[in-house]
């Protein structure tokens, strides 16, 4: 590592002439200036937990320096053997090497177990081949939702083809706890005799990985069930409801589209087909009870459905699972002048924690946008420039219409 310091020092500075005093001087700015690459580079990669061991590791790695060298000018002075100074000196140098490279593979390997996956086309054979499996013979729209439906109930003989993990990795079945910022909130789980790699904001898109690792959340769930649907020949959507955290999916059968989650194929009151329209208020309802705090019912923000064909177009069906309000929001700066073409998004608070809806709008030329929702406690947020704002309230869904203003500050 010094010589290669060294190396690019003197490729620097070229032919200029320095004394032992200033290349020691300069060495020491470049090692500091690497060690900081290598520090902001952690920093870029992971948080939570690996990256308070990389910043463990770095600081132990900087202590032992710090120790060898010390060492190393106290030999002189108190007579110590210098091959034997040079040797344990060398070694430390060696263990603070592979440490370093251990690091490195820590941060990094969730993201290179998931490069194959996410790079193959296989599994859409494999998945197309299990439709085919389940549902031959089977004519009616009916029978096949129901057939594919039952494949995800994780009480058929004991065993489960697909594992949910979202009870659980609160529990005992998770290996591992990763938070990366190039991917929030992953983290490594198991439940035998699958081990997978959750990186939520991409993972659940992927067929071939949901299938080969068969551990996953609501999401997961919900893309495999729609891959599957889609493949039986099925009209399928995907149901987002992201401020509530949940996904779900929809099957058209005679016309009308029917409900299905299928991660509640086995709970002791649903098996996960044609759920009523209130079912997520009752599920929010349900969590609010459970942190003590009585409610009628739970309240549902923004609900947005895609297709398969079409995964990136957003068709928004909020109004068939709750009721809406209009809230009408006005930004203006700190003149209280209106402030056009600035992005609002809506966060809600409505399950006792802040969870983004996936919902923003664009004010006009009046500084307005308005905002066509279910009841609840939300946050409207805008980021502008230097500036920003931020507005949370509840909101009544007896009262239709809502005005509220956010000053820019």
């Amino acid at each position: 590592m010094k010589k290669i310091i060294i190396g690019i020092v003197m490729n620097v500075i070229g032919n200029i002439e320095l004394t032992q005093k200033q290349n020691t001087y300069l060495v020491t700015v470049f090692t500091i200036i690497i060690l900081s690459l290598i520090v902001y580079l952690f920093l870029i990669i992971a948080e939570g937990i690996l990256l308070y061991v990389a910043l463990l590791i770095f600081v132990l790695i900087v202590i032992i320096r710090i120790v060898l060298f010390y060492v190393k000018r106290s030999s002189k002075s108190i007579d110590l053997d210098e091959d034997i100074v040079r040797k344990y000196y060398v070694n430390n140098q060696k263990i603070i090497v592979i440490v370093t490279i251990i690091l490195f593979i820590l941060i990094l390997s969730p993201h290179i177990i998931c490069y194959p996956l996410y790079n193959s086309n296989k599994s859409d054979t494999e998945i197309r081949e299990l439709v085919e499996e389940l549902t031959v013979g089977i004519d009616s729209n009916y029978n096949k939702t129901l057939t594919i439906l039952k494949w995800f109930d994780r009480g058929v003989n004991k065993q489960e083809n697909m594992s949910n993990m979202y009870y659980r990795f609160r529990q005992e079945d998770v290996l591992i706890l990763l938070y990366f910022k190039l991917s929030p909130n992953g983290f490594i789980y198991s439940k035998y005799p699958h081990v997978g790699v959750r990186l939520p904001e991409s993972t659940e898109n992927w067929d071939s990985w949901i299938y080969h690792t068969r551990i996953g959340m609501c999401g997961e769930f919900s893309r495999i069930f729609s891959t599957m649907c889609y493949y039986a020949n099925l009209s399928v959507r995907q149901v987002y409801c992201r401020g509530e955290d949940h996904v779900w999916n929809e099957v058209k059968i005679d016309d009308n589209w029917i409900i299905i989650d299928a991660t509640a194929v086995n709970l002791p009151d649903s098996n996960g087909f044609n759920l009523s329209w209130d079912f997520m208020e009752n599920k929010v309802k349900g969590d609010l009870i459970q942190n003590g705090i009585n409610v009628d019912e739970g309240n549902v923000s923004y609900v947005y459905a895609t297709y398969p064909d079409y995964i990136d177009d957003k068709v928004d069906i909020t109004e068939r699972y709750t009721d809406v309000i209009n809230i009408s929001i006005k930004v203006i700066d700190n003149k209280e002048q209106p402030v056009d073409s600035v992005k609002v998004k809506l966060i809600s608070y409505n399950r006792l924690r802040r969870m983004n809806t996936a919902l923003s709008k664009i004010t006009n030329e009046s500084g307005y946008c308005n905002f066509t929702i279910g009841g609840g406690d939300y946050s409207f947020e805008v980021s502008y420039k230097e500036l920003s704002g931020r507005l949370r309230d509840s909101f009544n869904e007896d009262i239709q219409y809502h005005n509220r203003t956010i000053i820019l500050m």
